[in-house]
């Protein structure tokens, strides 16, 4: 049987059955993807406290979450993520669980939950946290909201798709032990500049500021996407910190100045896009070393010089655009140089 396939079940709430209880030593419980028409989530789960793993993602539940989860003392994984009807006007239902790592709760309402960070800066074990979609505001993070143990123990945090401002980045900045940060389409684009501290997070292998990311990256390994976002000022040279990227996205901003010859460092790099930016100067021979490059975009630019014939012996090299800038040179010498003129 293919159990990918097979069909799941509508269910009620109501036939959720209590005799779950009597499995004493349930760990592990997983209802996602049923349909349980928008009841409420059951009370019982708060008495199963020997569980360590509960999936109640994408289950059509609905109503308020109070006090089904707050015994729950073992839990280390609660995924309740695309509960779309399902809202919480308080946080403290989660303040005594300590042996949480993993919290989904992507596109559940959290706006009027004004304790949200309170609890959450008190779970010691906490790693993962996704929050996209859930109508947060700055009410949900109150200034300096977040301690140094939080700092220290969070390693993936997406606050993506909410109504936040520029000042959150005031409140992140500590949290250098970070691996994957996603804010895109999380505050309105504002003329500000990178802040400098970002390269100081030296474990970062994701950083999404994107306000446009209607276009999922799909790729393997790091991503930087900064587009759309009215920042500007000069590159930052992060090759150390993003030794590892595969895509870097900064287009549709004011960048301006050189481009950065370290970029030639990255040797992981597939996708390179510059483009809609400010930039001036001569595109850096180093590029030619990239040779996993897939893509490279530096159109709509204020470049100068000659293009450089390194740029042709990218031999996987897909798509070229240059165009829109005032470069020289024999275009033959570049084997996707009819992408240049786009």
């Amino acid at each position: 049987m293919d159990l990918y396939n097979y069909p799941v079940p509508d269910l009620q709430a109501n036939e959720l059955s209590s005799n779950l209880l009597e499995l004493q030593h349930l760990n592990y419980l997983d209802l996602s993807g049923n349909s349980f028409n928008y009841s409420k989530i059951p009370n019982f789960f708060d008495s199963m406290k020997n569980l360590k793993y509960l999936n109640l993602s994408h289950a059509d539940f609905g109503g308020l979450i109070s006090l089904q989860f707050a015994n729950l003392t073992s839990l280390q994984v609660l995924d309740l993520r695309g509960l779309y009807d399902v809202s919480t006007r308080t946080f403290q239902w989660a303040s005594n669980l300590l042996s949480i790592e993993y919290l989904d709760m992507k596109y559940v309402n959290c706006w009027n939950a004004s304790d949200l960070m309170q609890v959450l800066t008190k779970l010691p074990s906490l790693s993962h946290i996704n929050l996209s979609g859930c109508g947060l505001n700055m009410v949900n993070f109150p200034w300096r909201s977040i301690n140094s143990t939080f700092s220290a123990s969070v390693r993936y945090l997406d606050l993506s798709w909410n109504n936040l401002d520029r000042s959150i980045l005031n409140d992140l900045q500590n949290m250098t032990s970070l691996e994957a940060l996603d804010l895109s389409s999380t505050f309105y684009a504002t003329s500000s500049s990178i802040p400098t501290w970002l390269g100081d997070f030296q474990s970062i292998v994701y950083l999404n500021l994107s306000s446009s990311n209607y276009d999922s990256f799909e790729g393997e390994g790091g991503l930087l996407d900064i587009k759309h976002n009215e920042m500007g000022g000069p590159l930052p040279d992060w090759s150390e910190q993003l030794k590892f990227s595969w895509y870097l996205d900064l287009s549709h901003n004011l960048f301006h100045g050189p481009i950065p010859s370290s970029l030639g460092k990255l040797s992981f790099l597939k996708v390179l896009d510059l483009s809609a930016n400010q930039l001036i100067g001569s595109i850096p021979e180093s590029l030619g070393r990239l040779s996993s490059l897939r893509k490279i975009d530096l159109s709509d630019n204020e470049l100068t010089g000659i293009i450089p014939k390194t740029i042709g012996r990218l031999s996987i090299l897909e798509f070229l655009a240059l165009s829109s800038n005032n470069l020289t040179g024999d275009v033959k010498n570049i084997e996707n140089y009819r992408y240049c003129l786009r």
